[in-house]
């Protein structure tokens, strides 16, 4: 039985593609992993740890921009107050300091048409755990905020337009919030969005539907289609749809970030990258760690972001070779051999 979702006009491709996908149930087998005959480009570190604006920096996501052009992200450290908004160029051949704030940042975002930037920072005067989610522009001038009710959770700028914004709540759902009026809606209901470190979701074009939970669930009807098993126990933390070829999603980071080198076999396949292609039901597994660096040790592979073309990933890994273990910026590129 297919169940269709609302039309929406969207980039023919996109349309195409989610006519078939999202659309309907679709009956799966069991499928094993395997990789591209032609394969993408060697992952490759275009921001190092010592190029980022501060010193020891941490990083966030690292989000591109509407067009390609710029990665955004945030950095900061424990010595010094305040945080950094910046953002490189495509390859990463610099990194841009945008202006220097107030507060704690831990997420970023970036919105479709370019002109606004999300980050969470940790709220610091209220009695509960709970993040802040603050909107700015490209200047780094607070446009407005959002108590996001827990720490670490996630959001979503809509993929239609800069005034929606999407936010995961615990043991709730996801609401998406109009930035112009300040009101909410419910767009996704699900109780099993538990733990701090589950809640990663992402939107297809069009807003038609969001993966989340290794489950592709319609916003406009009651379709759901779960993803196909991968080898992965603790279940993948990140998601990104390609926006140009929506039937493929990546998802990164299995097990937990950041575990030290005599507990690496727990997460053995947080080194890789899973592209799931939703129509076909198959996985193809990217290699995400350089393997060419004398002398340095790479795993922990979170965030991936597929760029706007849909051609590359830009993600953070963790180096285990620095001063004090950081993360750095990769990039894999001609992901879909255009």
């Amino acid at each position: 039985m297919i169940i269709g979702f609302v039309q929406l006009e969207i980039r023919e491709k996109a349309m195409k593609t989610l006519n078939l996908v999202c659309w309907s149930l679709i009956q799966f087998s069991l499928t094993s992993c395997s990789l591209w005959p032609s394969g993408p480009s060697k992952p490759e570190i275009i921001i190092s740890y010592d190029e980022m604006p501060l010193e020891k920096p941490i990083i966030s996501n690292p989000q591109w921009g509407p067009e390609g052009e710029y990665i955004y992200l945030t950095c900061w450290n424990f010595d010094v107050a305040g945080f950094a908004i910046c953002r490189s160029d495509s390859r990463g051949d610099y990194v841009e300091k945008i202006k220097t704030l107030d507060g704690s940042p831990i997420r970023c975002a970036v919105s479709p048409e370019g002109n606004k930037l999300a980050y969470w920072e940790f709220d610091t005067i209220s009695a509960y755990s709970s993040d802040i989610v603050v909107f700015t522009d490209l200047d780094g001038n607070i446009i407005d905020t959002i108590h996001a009710y827990s720490p670490l959770t996630r959001g979503r700028f809509s993929t239609v337009s800069d005034t929606l914004f999407y936010l995961a709540v615990p043991h709730e759902g996801v609401r998406c919030y109009n930035l112009n009026t300040g009101e909410y809606e419910l767009s996704f209901t699900h109780s099993a969005f538990p733990g701090v470190q589950r809640r990663d979701f992402d939107l297809f074009p069009g807003d038609t539907a969001l993966v989340a939970l290794d489950t592709v669930f319609s916003l406009t009807s009651n379709a759901k289609h779960v993803l196909p098993p991968k080898d992965c126990s603790q279940g993948y933390l990140t998601y990104s749809v390609n926006p140009s070829e929506p039937r493929y999603v990546a998802l990164s980071g299995c097990g937990a970030p950041h575990l030290p080198k005599e507990r690496h076999e727990e997460a053995r396949n947080n080194d890789i990258i899973i592209i799931v292609d939703v129509i076909a039901d198959t996985c193809t597994v990217l290699e995400a760690t350089p393997r060419d660096r004398k002398d340095v040790e790479y795993w922990g592979v979170y965030y991936a972001d597929f760029s706007p073309d849909g051609n590359s990933l830009v993600y953070y890994i963790y180096n285990n070779g620095v001063e004090r273990d950081g993360n750095e910026i990769a990039l894999i590129t001609d992901i879909m051999d255009k």
